[in-house]
């Protein structure tokens, strides 16, 4: 169980840290400042509560005296309070510089007690001066000073209460004397209040920034497994399974595997295909719109080596480009970032990587237990990687490259200029796994620089025989 001791030394260690962090962060904290001035003391009800009591103060100090025009005392300080809303809609200066504003009301108030002061001393009638007036007069001066340097809120309480003391003096030295006890506990009070507020201030400020801070660490780190629309969108109210379509979905899916990577002797071969999976990501969210809901590709997962994605479907095609299209295009770009860093990090090796493609309807789901990962299912995601592994058979029969191979649906789709750049294959002594009905596929082939052949070796139009 925790000592006083040990509790006032938890006290004491994190006033230390509020206070050195709210230092390092002055200007942070003056424009928090200045906002926790607006928000309560300049615009809150409580505080036009206080300016209505000030205000009917005067018709009461006229009553007692006889004198009317005590009435208007305080009439120019409760006209500042009530129209800083109004001034500060239309001027941004009164909005980011509050406490200025809260110090022009104190010496107005100052200097509007001044006034009745001198009145009452002119009609000698000092002795029907409230006598709180003198304890709250300095408890105003000393507790509504907030500007966020300390030295100077000293310096302006200082000031006002030399002025006041020396106006008193000029007056009624007689009432000064009397009355010193009660200007010195109303600094007393003041100065107390101010200090407290101060500390709640930068205590607000302290752990709302923590607070901030904490909560834009934990953004950051769900961003990892978000994407930027459905942060926004969580923000906005909306639950996880709102942030991205269910249901069914026309796609292409891309298969990429890099072929025989446990192979690979260079010392940076984890590198390389850690370099190759990043860029290939970095292509599919190209053309990200939150708004418009569209990438180049979602990406569905990642297996070591290689990776599922699909285009058309989570994420709409952006641009003019059918979903068969752009996924040709895309996966010719992957094979063009694999053999650029496979030329960088493993130049004596000839090490090649094949994609597979597949259409058709997948289903997007949310499962129904935690934790809640989105997730693609459907025959196109198990046809693709049965495309992309069917190369071995191929590779008996053509020789072995960096390759891209289609379904026969895939390919029909195409338009007819990047149709010629795939060649046929009848499939006749061996049949894709999962797809036994499939009678042909389509493949183009590239060379170790990742360039598509213009015209491919009469070899690889060999059919089996």
């Amino acid at each position: 169980m925790p000592t006083s001791s040990s509790t006032s030394n938890l006290d004491q260690n994190l006033q230390t840290r509020v206070l050195d962090y709210c230092q390092s962060h002055g200007d942070e904290f003056n424009a928090e400042l200045n906002a926790y001035v607006r928000r309560y003391l300049l615009k809150s009800r409580m505080t036009v509560l206080v300016a209505g009591f000030l205000f009917i103060s005067g018709p009461m100090m006229a009553f007692k005296t006889g004198q009317w025009p005590f009435a208007l005392t305080h009439l120019i300080s409760c006209i500042l309070f009530f129209v800083y809303g109004l001034l500060a809609k239309k001027f941004d200066y009164l909005n980011n510089h509050a406490a200025l504003y809260c110090d022009l009301l104190v010496k107005v108030v100052t200097l509007e007690c001044a006034w009745v002061i001198y009145m009452y001393s002119r009609n000698d009638e000092m002795n029907l001066v409230a006598s709180a007036s003198p304890i709250l007069l300095m408890m105003l001066i000393w507790a509504l000073n907030l500007y966020g340097n300390g030295i100077k809120n000293i310096i302006q309480a200082s000031l006002a209460t030399v002025f006041t003391l020396g106006w008193v003096a000029w007056l009624d030295l007689h009432y000064l004397t009397v009355n010193i006890g009660a200007l010195g506990i109303g600094v007393a009070i003041g100065a107390i209040l101010n200090s407290l507020v101060f500390r709640l201030f930068r205590y607000q400020f302290y752990f709302s920034q923590q607070e901030k801070s904490l909560r834009n660490h934990a953004y950051k780190q769900l961003e990892k497994m978000l994407y930027p629309h459905q942060r926004r969108m969580i923000e906005d109210g909306l639950t996880l399974e709102e942030t991205m379509p269910v249901g069914y979905g026309e796609a292409c899916v891309i298969a990429f595997d890099v072929i025989e990577s446990s192979k690979i002797k260079s010392p940076y071969a984890r590198t390389l295909l850690q370099n190759v999976l990043k860029k290939c990501q970095s292509l599919m969210m190209e053309n990200y719109s939150q708004s418009d809901f569209e990438a180049n590709a979602y990406r569905i997962k990642e297996m070591g080596d290689g990776f599922l994605c699909s285009v058309g479907f989570p994420f709409k095609t952006p641009g003019t480009l059918s979903k068969e299209a752009l996924a040709i295009k895309l996966s010719q770009q992957f094979i063009a970032i694999f053999h650029d860093e496979a030329t960088k990090l493993a130049p004596n090796e000839r090490v090649n990587c094949a994609v597979g493609i597949a259409s058709g309807n997948i289903e997007a789901f949310y499962p129904h237990t935690t934790p809640k990962e989105y997730d693609l299912y459907g025959r196109p995601l198990i046809l693709a990687t049965r495309y992309e592994s069917i190369r071995k058979e191929l590779f008996h029969h053509i020789p072995k490259s960096s390759i891209i191979i289609l379904q026969e649906s895939v390919h029909l789709r195409l338009p007819p200029q990047a149709q010629h750049n795939f060649q046929g294959f009848e499939l006749k002594n061996f049949r894709i796994r999962d797809d036994h009905e499939a009678k042909k596929l389509y493949y183009q082939v590239f060379d170790d620089k990742g360039h598509s052949y213009a015209k491919p070796p009469n070899i690889l139009t060999q059919l089996v025989s």
